[in-house]
């Protein structure tokens, strides 16, 4: 018969308690079972409180190899009865032979569960030390383990609040920096209005006029110092850009604002350049018109249409009221192109507009400041001047060296990118040979 019980134990071994779990099938064996258990107590227990945990509870499985039965004797032929022999107690003894046996049960199942303590406690003192090491270990690893984790917390920790804190510090620079800046932009409000403006100007923006601008306008330069969080809603935002690409270019942007100019005004004035002369005006006479900058350098070759550039440029002045005809001067080497101009802007309104060759301008300079007159050389003395300088060797020499050298500009065909500029060049020159 096999029953099966849970005992639960105190740290000195006393039995606390004792249940069936699993019950053999007959409630005396049980119940003898469980009252050895209980006058084995106190169980044999380690004194090391830290096993208490593991055995404060543990099963118990009790197999008996053999079942006990009452002893029955065979039947034996009964003597005859003496009636004067009264019954004695010794005719039950098979009651009380059965009594023994019971007896004899419970001090050999004692036995057994001290017997199989005894070889735990033995077995338990064989592998509790290795297991105790073990767990030794296990337990230094666990707190290792948990010393590292509270370090990498504390760092992380420590990490987090040196980031927190180092935002805080960020932000609060970027506060006092766009407070300043946005004082800033408050400032240079009216310098920031006037320059646009001044940029702005429907007008052929010379480059005089683009560096003047730029030496008017160098504290202007700090813009590009701007935040673009401040800038971008700032109602000064696209003045603010406009000026920035000024300033990052000038030359380029000016260029770019001559040419959208000049392709409106060729638009506008179409008409005026058709008529003003017998021919329409090429494109070339058109942007040489228009390009109202303060040197403006025309190279043309005879007969391209030098004069009829400078009368269109005149009736251009005069009809957009750039100015007054008596502030233009028109000048010529030749007094035959004087009256020529003369004639042809006189048909446009210029009556008034002077006109006069390099010599007479001389002499009208020298006249009003109050100087003696001078005649200009006619032909035949500056002749007389080269033929004496054939007759002094040192005069002859310098005067062939500057024809040779000096005389035309030192440039050659291969100085060009193009046949084209070269021609063009070679036009302007009058180059002969």
């Amino acid at each position: 018969m096999t029953v099966e019980l849970r005992v639960n134990v105190d740290r000195q071994g006393e039995v606390i308690s004792v249940v069936v779990t699993n019950s053999s099938g007959n409630h005396i064996h049980d119940q003898s079972v469980e009252n050895a258990i209980y006058k084995a107590s106190p169980l044999p227990f380690p004194p090391q409180p830290r096993f208490y945990e593991y055995l404060k509870e543990f099963n118990f499985i009790f197999k008996l190899p053999f079942e006990t039965r009452p002893k029955v004797r065979p039947p034996q032929s009964s003597p005859p009865e003496d009636p004067v022999k009264p019954s004695t107690p010794e005719s039950e003894s098979p009651d009380r032979g059965n009594t023994g046996g019971t007896q004899k049960e419970f001090l050999a199942l004692g036995l057994v569960v001290t017997f199989l303590l005894i070889i735990a406690f033995w077995v338990w003192k064989a592998v509790g030390p290795q297991k105790q090491q073990k767990r030794r270990a296990e337990v230094s690893v666990r707190e290792q383990e948990e010393a590292q984790r509270a370090a990498r917390e504390e760092e992380s920790r420590r990490k987090a609040e040196h980031e927190r804190t180092q935002r805080i510090a960020a932000a609060e620079e970027q506060r006092r920096k766009t407070e300043k800046q946005e004082a800033q932009l408050g400032e240079w409000e009216d310098i920031i209005l006037r320059a646009h403006h001044e940029l702005n100007i429907y007008e052929y923006f010379s480059g005089h006029q683009m560096e003047t601008w730029v030496n008017n306008h160098k504290p202007l330069n700090k813009l590009n110092n701007l935040m673009s969080e401040i800038v971008e809603v700032s109602p000064l935002f696209e003045q603010i850009s406009e000026i920035k690409k000024v300033l990052e270019n000038p030359p380029g942007w000016r260029e770019k604002k001559n040419k959208k100019f000049l392709k409106t005004e060729k638009r506008k004035f179409k008409k005026f350049f058709d008529n003003i002369e017998e021919h329409p005006l090429t494109e070339k006479q058109r942007d040489a018109i228009l390009s109202n900058d303060n040197r403006c350098l025309t190279v043309a070759g005879a007969g391209t249409g030098k004069t009829s550039t400078v009368v269109g440029k005149v009736g251009y002045l005069l009809k957009t009221q750039w100015c007054r005809p008596p502030e233009i001067l028109l000048l010529s080497f030749s007094r035959e192109t004087v009256r020529e101009l003369e004639e042809r802007v006189e048909t446009i309104g210029g009556g008034s507009v002077v006109i006069k060759t390099f010599h007479a301008l001389g002499l009208k300079i020298i006249a009003d400041s109050g100087e003696p007159v001078q005649e200009v050389l006619e032909r035949a003395p500056v002749e007389k001047y080269l033929r004496e300088l054939l007759h002094d060797d040192r005069k002859y020499k310098h005067l062939i060296e500057y024809l040779v050298f000096y005389f035309y500009p030192n440039k050659y065909e291969n100085d060009f990118e193009t046949t084209e500029e070269y021609k063009q060049f070679a036009t302007s020159q009058d180059l002969r040979t």
